[in-house]
């Protein structure tokens, strides 16, 4: 999320610096090919509406609102049941590794542990029971 007057800029290329591989694969799989070459090689300041279209940020909100709206998308993340979002993270890493340096069986068992947890056990209930859950992260 981003204030409406936010500017985004990587100035490696003013500066004479190289840019880490595993970085720029980062861009490349956040934002793809073209915004990548252009960010790195223009070097030049992004406005939050631009940053918007190419993907570098999720939503832009007026600047007057960024906190509360900030502090909302946290608030609806930690109702959540902290492993899922733990095994979530987990899938999220390990899909944007390199094939070679993958671990599944990592990403498994993270998801094995969510249905072995109190806390699936909680959302069921929960879910049953038609009112919200009390996750612990057990």
């Amino acid at each position: 999320m981003a204030a409406d007057d936010s500017r985004f800029s990587l100035p490696p290329a003013r500066l004479g610096l190289g840019y880490h591989r595993r970085g720029v694969e980062r861009f490349l799989a956040l934002i793809g090919p073209a915004a990548t070459a252009e960010v790195f090689f223009t070097a030049r300041q992004l406005d939050a509406a631009e940053a918007l279209a190419i993907g570098l940020v999720n939503r832009v909100v007026p600047k007057v609102e960024l906190e509360a709206r900030t502090e909302a998308l946290l608030g609806q993340m930690v109702e959540n049941a902290p492993l899922t979002l733990r095994a979530a993270k987990a899938a999220m890493i390990d899909a944007l590794r390199l094939p070679a340096e993958r671990d599944p069986a990592w990403v498994e068992r993270l998801v094995a542990e969510c249905y072995e947890s109190e806390d699936y056990a909680e959302g069921v209930r929960a879910f049953l029971g038609k009112r919200r859950p009390q996750f612990r992260g057990r």
